[in-house]
């Protein structure tokens, strides 16, 4: 019983310092303590579903940037379940995964009932997709791996944000 207390005093330990350095992120941007919490609060989950931990780790620093959760998903099957399970307010999903690749992803998602058909499926690739391929399972858009910073910040606004007040 001890191990698990001092675990579990180690798991909030974790979450408080992961707070408290966010705050820090946005306060060395100039964001004052307000917009801060307010930023806090309206706080979407993204999914990333990718097997490559390298453009993991970068689209969701970027991400975690802007304010917003991330989930991570490394094969096709777990794209779909935390899916389901979360409702990301976004899904990048890489169209080279394994036991589900992405466009059977997209497909699937698309076709689940409690899915909705809004939430944005963007094809995480820097690969050419066929106009028809990319339409008929279903994604958004396109999203290349290579990309600029400012790219994820208006894809953040465009996406994640709407429906959330703005001040």
């Amino acid at each position: 019983m001890r191990a698990f207390g001092a675990y579990m005093c180690g798991s909030l330990v974790s979450v408080l310092r992961s707070a408290y350095n966010r705050h820090r992120r946005r306060m060395s941007i100039g964001m004052s303590f307000t917009q801060s919490a307010f930023r806090e609060a309206v706080m979407a989950t993204i999914l990333i579903a990718t097997m490559d931990s390298t453009d993991y780790s970068t689209l969701s620093a970027e991400i975690e940037g802007e304010g917003h959760d991330v989930l991570w998903a490394s094969n096709g099957q777990e794209a779909i379940e935390l899916t389901l399970a979360h409702q990301p307010a976004v899904a990048f999903i890489d169209t080279n995964l394994t036991l589900f690749n992405g466009f059977e992803v997209a497909e699937i998602l698309r076709g689940d009932p409690d899915v909705p058909r809004d939430m944005p499926l963007l094809a995480f690739t820097d690969e050419a997709i066929e106009p028809h391929r990319f339409d008929a399972v279903g994604f958004t858009e396109q999203f290349p791996k290579t990309h600029a910073y400012q790219a994820v910040r208006e894809l953040m606004s465009r996406f994640a944000d709407r429906g959330t007040p703005t001040t």
